[in-house]
Protein backbone atom coordinates (compact mmCIF):
# COMPACT_ATOMS: atom_id res chain seq x y z
CA UNK A 1 0.00 0.00 0.00
CA UNK A 2 2.81 2.37 0.91
CA UNK A 3 4.53 1.49 -2.39
CA UNK A 4 1.41 2.40 -4.41
CA UNK A 5 1.08 5.68 -2.46
CA UNK A 6 4.71 6.50 -3.16
CA UNK A 7 4.33 5.77 -6.87
CA UNK A 8 1.21 7.94 -7.04
CA UNK A 9 3.05 10.74 -5.25
CA UNK A 10 5.93 10.49 -7.75
CA UNK A 11 3.51 10.60 -10.70
CA UNK A 12 1.87 13.69 -9.24
CA UNK A 13 5.26 15.33 -8.80
CA UNK A 14 6.17 14.50 -12.40
CA UNK A 15 2.85 15.87 -13.65
CA UNK A 16 3.34 19.03 -11.62
CA UNK A 17 6.89 19.40 -12.99
CA UNK A 18 5.63 19.04 -16.57
CA UNK A 19 2.91 21.64 -15.92
CA UNK A 20 5.40 24.05 -14.35
CA UNK A 21 7.86 23.47 -17.22
CA UNK A 22 5.15 24.08 -19.81
CA UNK A 23 3.93 27.22 -18.04
CA UNK A 24 7.51 28.43 -17.76
CA UNK A 25 7.98 27.84 -21.48
CA UNK A 26 4.82 29.82 -22.28
CA UNK A 27 5.82 32.64 -19.94
CA UNK A 28 9.35 32.75 -21.30
CA UNK A 29 8.06 32.72 -24.88
CA UNK A 30 5.66 35.57 -24.04
CA UNK A 31 8.46 37.67 -22.56
CA UNK A 32 10.88 36.95 -25.40
CA UNK A 33 8.24 37.67 -28.04
CA UNK A 34 7.27 40.89 -26.23
CA UNK A 35 10.81 42.30 -26.23
CA UNK A 36 11.84 41.01 -29.67
CA UNK A 37 11.21 43.56 -32.48
CA UNK A 38 8.65 42.47 -35.06
CA UNK A 39 9.91 41.44 -38.47
CA UNK A 40 8.33 42.78 -41.64
CA UNK A 41 9.67 40.05 -43.92
CA UNK A 42 10.84 36.43 -43.62
CA UNK A 43 13.85 35.76 -45.82
CA UNK A 44 13.49 32.00 -45.33
CA UNK A 45 9.80 31.93 -46.29
CA UNK A 46 10.20 34.78 -48.81
CA UNK A 47 7.01 36.53 -47.73
CA UNK A 48 5.71 39.52 -45.82
CA UNK A 49 4.85 38.69 -42.20
CA UNK A 50 1.66 39.72 -40.42
CA UNK A 51 1.80 43.03 -38.57
CA UNK A 52 0.26 43.65 -35.15
CA UNK A 53 -3.46 44.28 -35.72
CA UNK A 54 -5.15 47.49 -34.66
CA UNK A 55 -7.49 47.01 -31.71
CA UNK A 56 -11.09 48.17 -31.88
CA UNK A 57 -14.11 47.11 -29.85
CA UNK A 58 -15.97 46.17 -33.03
CA UNK A 59 -13.20 43.87 -34.22
CA UNK A 60 -12.97 42.28 -30.76
CA UNK A 61 -16.67 41.44 -30.52
CA UNK A 62 -16.82 40.18 -34.12
CA UNK A 63 -13.88 37.86 -33.50
CA UNK A 64 -11.82 39.49 -36.25
CA UNK A 65 -9.27 40.91 -33.82
CA UNK A 66 -8.68 37.49 -32.23
CA UNK A 67 -8.11 35.87 -35.63
CA UNK A 68 -5.75 38.63 -36.75
CA UNK A 69 -3.84 38.54 -33.46
CA UNK A 70 -3.43 34.76 -33.71
CA UNK A 71 -1.95 35.17 -37.21
CA UNK A 72 0.30 37.92 -35.88
CA UNK A 73 1.62 35.83 -32.99
CA UNK A 74 2.18 32.84 -35.28
CA UNK A 75 4.17 34.93 -37.78
CA UNK A 76 6.18 36.87 -35.19
CA UNK A 77 6.97 33.92 -32.88
CA UNK A 78 10.59 34.04 -31.70
CA UNK A 79 12.89 31.91 -33.90
CA UNK A 80 9.93 31.01 -36.13
CA UNK A 81 12.13 29.90 -39.02
CA UNK A 82 14.05 27.47 -36.80
CA UNK A 83 10.86 26.02 -35.31
CA UNK A 84 9.50 25.42 -38.83
CA UNK A 85 12.72 23.62 -39.73
CA UNK A 86 12.54 21.42 -36.61
CA UNK A 87 8.89 20.58 -37.32
CA UNK A 88 9.74 19.59 -40.90
CA UNK A 89 12.67 17.45 -39.75
CA UNK A 90 10.55 15.60 -37.16
CA UNK A 91 7.82 14.94 -39.72
CA UNK A 92 10.41 13.64 -42.15
CA UNK A 93 11.75 11.36 -39.40
CA UNK A 94 8.34 9.72 -38.96
CA UNK A 95 8.04 9.16 -42.70
CA UNK A 96 5.90 12.08 -43.84
CA UNK A 97 6.59 12.89 -47.50
CA UNK A 98 4.75 16.21 -47.73
CA UNK A 99 5.02 19.39 -45.73
CA UNK A 100 3.02 22.58 -46.23
CA UNK A 101 2.03 21.72 -49.79
CA UNK A 102 5.48 20.55 -50.91
CA UNK A 103 6.49 16.94 -51.65
CA UNK A 104 9.94 15.89 -50.49
CA UNK A 105 11.31 13.97 -53.49
CA UNK A 106 14.47 12.12 -54.42
CA UNK A 107 17.87 13.71 -55.06
CA UNK A 108 16.99 16.86 -53.12
CA UNK A 109 13.96 17.79 -55.27
CA UNK A 110 11.09 19.64 -53.61
CA UNK A 111 7.90 19.46 -55.67
CA UNK A 112 5.05 21.96 -55.22
CA UNK A 113 1.81 20.08 -54.71
CA UNK A 114 -0.36 19.97 -57.83
CA UNK A 115 -4.06 19.23 -57.55
CA UNK A 116 -6.57 18.80 -60.32
CA UNK A 117 -7.92 22.30 -61.05
CA UNK A 118 -11.58 23.20 -61.25
CA UNK A 119 -12.97 22.30 -64.66
CA UNK A 120 -14.99 25.53 -64.79
CA UNK A 121 -11.86 27.68 -64.24
CA UNK A 122 -9.89 25.86 -66.93
CA UNK A 123 -12.70 26.19 -69.45
CA UNK A 124 -13.16 29.88 -68.65
CA UNK A 125 -9.45 30.59 -69.18
CA UNK A 126 -9.28 28.64 -72.46
CA UNK A 127 -12.42 30.40 -73.70
CA UNK A 128 -10.86 33.75 -72.80
CA UNK A 129 -7.81 32.97 -74.93
CA UNK A 130 -10.04 31.79 -77.79
CA UNK A 131 -12.12 34.97 -77.66
CA UNK A 132 -8.96 37.07 -77.60
CA UNK A 133 -7.45 35.18 -80.57
CA UNK A 134 -10.65 35.58 -82.59
CA UNK A 135 -10.80 39.31 -81.83
CA UNK A 136 -7.24 40.37 -82.63
CA UNK A 137 -5.91 40.28 -86.17
CA UNK A 138 -2.58 38.58 -85.40
CA UNK A 139 -1.58 34.94 -84.79
CA UNK A 140 -1.73 33.75 -81.17
CA UNK A 141 0.40 30.98 -79.66
CA UNK A 142 -0.40 29.37 -76.30
CA UNK A 143 2.59 27.79 -74.57
CA UNK A 144 1.93 25.91 -71.32
CA UNK A 145 4.92 24.87 -69.23
CA UNK A 146 4.45 21.62 -67.28
CA UNK A 147 5.26 21.53 -63.58
CA UNK A 148 8.40 19.73 -62.48
CA UNK A 149 6.41 16.78 -61.10
CA UNK A 150 4.80 16.18 -64.50
CA UNK A 151 8.22 15.59 -66.09
CA UNK A 152 10.37 14.28 -63.21
CA UNK A 153 7.85 11.66 -62.10
CA UNK A 154 10.55 9.20 -61.06
CA UNK A 155 11.75 11.67 -58.41
CA UNK A 156 8.37 12.17 -56.77
CA UNK A 157 7.74 10.34 -53.47
CA UNK A 158 6.15 6.92 -53.91
CA UNK A 159 2.37 7.12 -54.33
CA UNK A 160 2.40 10.92 -54.23
CA UNK A 161 -0.89 12.14 -55.76
CA UNK A 162 0.00 14.23 -58.79
CA UNK A 163 -2.71 14.79 -61.38
CA UNK A 164 -1.99 14.02 -65.05
CA UNK A 165 -1.00 17.40 -66.50
CA UNK A 166 -0.34 16.03 -69.98
CA UNK A 167 -3.90 14.71 -70.34
CA UNK A 168 -5.16 18.12 -69.26
CA UNK A 169 -2.87 19.84 -71.77
CA UNK A 170 -4.33 17.71 -74.56
CA UNK A 171 -7.83 18.81 -73.57
CA UNK A 172 -6.75 22.45 -73.42
CA UNK A 173 -5.15 22.22 -76.87
CA UNK A 174 -8.32 20.63 -78.27
CA UNK A 175 -10.59 23.31 -76.76
CA UNK A 176 -8.26 26.12 -77.91
CA UNK A 177 -9.12 25.32 -81.52
CA UNK A 178 -7.20 25.46 -84.77
CA UNK A 179 -6.66 29.22 -84.65
CA UNK A 180 -4.29 28.94 -81.68
CA UNK A 181 -0.92 27.20 -81.95
CA UNK A 182 -0.10 25.06 -78.88
CA UNK A 183 3.46 23.65 -78.94
CA UNK A 184 3.91 20.43 -76.95
CA UNK A 185 6.44 21.30 -74.25
CA UNK A 186 5.65 18.10 -72.36
CA UNK A 187 7.21 15.87 -75.01
CA UNK A 188 10.10 18.27 -75.58
CA UNK A 189 11.05 18.51 -71.89
CA UNK A 190 10.59 14.77 -71.39
CA UNK A 191 13.40 14.22 -73.89
CA UNK A 192 15.69 16.22 -71.57
CA UNK A 193 14.39 15.08 -68.19
CA UNK A 194 17.83 13.79 -67.15
CA UNK A 195 19.25 17.30 -67.52
CA UNK A 196 19.01 20.24 -65.11
CA UNK A 197 15.76 21.66 -66.52
CA UNK A 198 13.93 22.34 -63.23
CA UNK A 199 15.17 23.83 -60.00
CA UNK A 200 15.21 21.52 -57.02
CA UNK A 201 14.11 24.14 -54.49
CA UNK A 202 11.94 26.36 -56.70
CA UNK A 203 8.81 25.93 -58.84
CA UNK A 204 10.30 27.48 -62.01
CA UNK A 205 12.09 25.82 -64.88
CA UNK A 206 15.80 26.58 -65.10
CA UNK A 207 17.29 28.68 -67.87
CA UNK A 208 18.31 25.43 -69.58
CA UNK A 209 14.70 24.25 -69.42
CA UNK A 210 13.63 27.62 -70.84
CA UNK A 211 16.09 27.15 -73.71
CA UNK A 212 14.43 23.87 -74.67
CA UNK A 213 11.10 25.70 -74.50
CA UNK A 214 12.47 28.36 -76.87
CA UNK A 215 13.75 25.65 -79.21
CA UNK A 216 10.31 24.01 -79.24
CA UNK A 217 8.52 27.30 -79.91
CA UNK A 218 10.75 28.33 -82.81
CA UNK A 219 10.37 24.95 -84.51
CA UNK A 220 6.58 25.12 -84.07
CA UNK A 221 6.65 28.56 -85.74
CA UNK A 222 8.67 27.13 -88.63
CA UNK A 223 11.84 29.04 -87.73
CA UNK A 224 15.37 27.99 -86.84
CA UNK A 225 16.39 28.45 -83.18
CA UNK A 226 19.92 29.44 -82.27
CA UNK A 227 21.99 26.52 -81.04
CA UNK A 228 22.80 26.21 -77.36
CA UNK A 229 26.47 26.65 -78.21
CA UNK A 230 25.70 30.20 -79.34
CA UNK A 231 25.31 31.19 -75.68
CA UNK A 232 27.74 31.54 -72.83
CA UNK A 233 26.36 29.81 -69.74
CA UNK A 234 27.02 32.14 -66.81
CA UNK A 235 26.44 31.06 -63.20
CA UNK A 236 24.76 34.00 -61.48
CA UNK A 237 24.54 32.27 -58.11
CA UNK A 238 25.20 28.84 -56.65
CA UNK A 239 23.29 29.70 -53.46
CA UNK A 240 19.73 29.89 -54.77
CA UNK A 241 16.95 28.66 -52.47
CA UNK A 242 13.56 29.09 -54.11
CA UNK A 243 9.85 29.09 -53.29
CA UNK A 244 9.52 25.36 -52.56
CA UNK A 245 12.35 25.60 -50.06
CA UNK A 246 10.67 28.59 -48.43
CA UNK A 247 7.28 26.89 -48.12
CA UNK A 248 8.38 23.43 -47.08
CA UNK A 249 10.47 24.16 -44.01
CA UNK A 250 13.02 21.70 -45.39
CA UNK A 251 16.43 23.15 -44.62
CA UNK A 252 18.77 20.24 -45.24
CA UNK A 253 18.75 20.25 -49.07
CA UNK A 254 21.51 21.78 -51.17
CA UNK A 255 20.96 25.11 -52.95
CA UNK A 256 20.26 25.47 -56.66
CA UNK A 257 22.45 26.96 -59.35
CA UNK A 258 20.97 30.04 -61.04
CA UNK A 259 22.24 30.58 -64.58
CA UNK A 260 21.92 33.00 -67.47
CA UNK A 261 22.51 32.18 -71.14
CA UNK A 262 24.14 35.29 -72.55
CA UNK A 263 25.48 36.51 -75.89
CA UNK A 264 26.48 39.84 -77.41
CA UNK A 265 23.08 40.29 -79.06
CA UNK A 266 21.48 40.78 -75.64
CA UNK A 267 23.77 43.74 -74.96
CA UNK A 268 22.08 45.71 -77.75
CA UNK A 269 18.69 45.62 -76.04
CA UNK A 270 17.06 48.75 -74.63
CA UNK A 271 14.55 47.91 -71.91
CA UNK A 272 11.81 50.02 -70.35
CA UNK A 273 9.46 49.17 -67.49
CA UNK A 274 5.96 50.66 -67.32
CA UNK A 275 3.65 51.03 -64.32
CA UNK A 276 0.60 53.30 -64.21
CA UNK A 277 1.69 54.85 -67.54
CA UNK A 278 5.03 55.81 -66.01
CA UNK A 279 8.17 54.74 -67.87
CA UNK A 280 11.49 53.98 -66.22
CA UNK A 281 14.67 52.41 -67.46
CA UNK A 282 14.69 48.64 -67.15
CA UNK A 283 17.40 46.04 -66.94
CA UNK A 284 17.67 42.46 -68.17
CA UNK A 285 19.85 41.07 -65.36
CA UNK A 286 19.33 42.96 -62.11
CA UNK A 287 22.22 41.59 -60.08
CA UNK A 288 21.11 43.39 -56.92
CA UNK A 289 18.68 40.49 -56.42
CA UNK A 290 21.57 38.06 -56.15
CA UNK A 291 22.15 39.48 -52.67
CA UNK A 292 18.52 38.80 -51.69
CA UNK A 293 16.44 35.73 -51.02
CA UNK A 294 14.34 36.16 -54.19
CA UNK A 295 17.23 35.56 -56.57
CA UNK A 296 14.97 34.52 -59.47
CA UNK A 297 13.98 38.19 -59.74
CA UNK A 298 17.42 38.82 -61.25
CA UNK A 299 15.55 38.44 -64.57
CA UNK A 300 13.92 41.80 -65.42
CA UNK A 301 13.92 42.80 -61.71
CA UNK A 302 11.03 40.40 -61.13
CA UNK A 303 7.48 40.69 -62.43
CA UNK A 304 6.74 44.06 -64.03
CA UNK A 305 3.27 45.15 -65.25
CA UNK A 306 4.51 46.05 -68.75
CA UNK A 307 7.93 45.81 -70.38
CA UNK A 308 9.13 47.08 -73.75
CA UNK A 309 12.33 45.58 -75.17
CA UNK A 310 13.92 47.13 -78.24
CA UNK A 311 16.18 44.24 -79.09
CA UNK A 312 18.56 46.19 -81.34
CA UNK A 313 18.01 43.80 -84.25
CA UNK A 314 16.04 46.17 -86.54
CA UNK A 315 16.03 43.63 -89.32
CA UNK A 316 13.40 41.03 -88.51
CA UNK A 317 10.42 43.25 -89.32
CA UNK A 318 8.43 41.64 -86.47
CA UNK A 319 7.14 42.78 -83.09
CA UNK A 320 5.96 40.35 -80.40
CA UNK A 321 3.65 40.64 -77.39
CA UNK A 322 4.09 38.11 -74.58
CA UNK A 323 1.25 37.73 -72.07
CA UNK A 324 2.84 35.83 -69.24
CA UNK A 325 3.62 34.72 -65.76
CA UNK A 326 7.10 34.57 -64.24
CA UNK A 327 8.15 31.54 -66.31
CA UNK A 328 8.66 33.95 -69.22
CA UNK A 329 11.24 36.02 -67.36
CA UNK A 330 14.21 33.72 -68.02
CA UNK A 331 12.73 32.57 -71.35
CA UNK A 332 12.26 35.88 -73.18
CA UNK A 333 15.96 36.74 -73.77
CA UNK A 334 16.20 33.78 -76.15
CA UNK A 335 13.72 35.54 -78.45
CA UNK A 336 15.76 38.74 -78.84
CA UNK A 337 17.38 37.74 -82.17
CA UNK A 338 13.98 37.00 -83.74
CA UNK A 339 12.07 40.25 -83.16
CA UNK A 340 12.71 43.99 -83.45
CA UNK A 341 10.62 44.79 -80.37
CA UNK A 342 9.20 42.54 -77.65
CA UNK A 343 6.45 43.66 -75.30
CA UNK A 344 5.66 41.75 -72.10
CA UNK A 345 2.37 42.13 -70.24
CA UNK A 346 1.47 40.60 -66.87
CA UNK A 347 -2.31 40.35 -66.54
CA UNK A 348 -2.07 40.39 -62.75
CA UNK A 349 -0.79 43.97 -62.83
CA UNK A 350 -1.64 45.38 -66.26
CA UNK A 351 -5.33 44.99 -67.11
CA UNK A 352 -5.52 47.05 -70.28
CA UNK A 353 -7.19 46.79 -73.68
CA UNK A 354 -4.65 44.53 -75.35
CA UNK A 355 -6.40 44.68 -78.72
CA UNK A 356 -5.78 48.42 -78.80
CA UNK A 357 -2.27 47.86 -77.43
CA UNK A 358 -1.51 45.50 -80.32
CA UNK A 359 -2.72 48.04 -82.87
CA UNK A 360 -0.91 50.97 -81.27
CA UNK A 361 2.42 49.15 -81.15
CA UNK A 362 2.13 47.38 -84.52
CA UNK A 363 2.49 43.97 -82.92
CA UNK A 364 2.64 41.06 -85.37
CA UNK A 365 2.42 38.03 -83.05
CA UNK A 366 1.17 37.18 -79.56
CA UNK A 367 2.61 34.52 -77.28
CA UNK A 368 0.66 33.50 -74.17
CA UNK A 369 3.13 31.76 -71.85
CA UNK A 370 2.06 30.31 -68.51
CA UNK A 371 2.92 27.43 -66.25
CA UNK A 372 0.21 24.78 -66.09
CA UNK A 373 -0.44 25.63 -62.43
CA UNK A 374 -1.02 29.32 -63.16
CA UNK A 375 -2.90 28.91 -66.42
CA UNK A 376 -5.49 26.60 -64.86
CA UNK A 377 -6.04 28.67 -61.70
CA UNK A 378 -5.39 32.34 -62.55
CA UNK A 379 -8.57 34.44 -62.47
CA UNK A 380 -6.86 37.32 -64.28
CA UNK A 381 -6.83 35.57 -67.69
CA UNK A 382 -10.58 36.17 -67.87
CA UNK A 383 -10.00 39.93 -68.07
CA UNK A 384 -8.17 39.45 -71.38
CA UNK A 385 -11.38 38.63 -73.23
CA UNK A 386 -13.50 41.13 -71.27
CA UNK A 387 -11.25 44.10 -72.01
CA UNK A 388 -10.73 43.04 -75.61
CA UNK A 389 -14.50 42.87 -76.19
CA UNK A 390 -14.97 46.30 -74.64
Amino acid sequence: MKKETSQKRNRNKLSLFVVILFCGFLAGSFVINAVTPDRAFSEEENRVLTEKPEFTAGKLFSGEYTREYEDYVTDQFYQRDNWISVKSLLERFVGKQENNGVYIGKDGYLFPEYKKPRKEQVEKNVESIRTFAETVDVPVTLMIVPGSGAILKDKLPKNAPYDDQYALFQKIREKAGDKILCPDLFSALNRHKDEYIYYKTDHHWTTLGAYYGYETLLKALGEEPLSKETYEETVLSDRFYGTSYSSSGVRWVKPDRLEAFTNKEQEKAEIAFYENQTEKEGILYDRSYLEKKDKYSVFFSGNQPLIRIRTGQKKTGKNLLILKDSYANCFTPFLFPHYDTIYMGDLRYAKIDYKAYIEENQIDEVLVLYSMQNFTTDNNIFFLSVMTEN
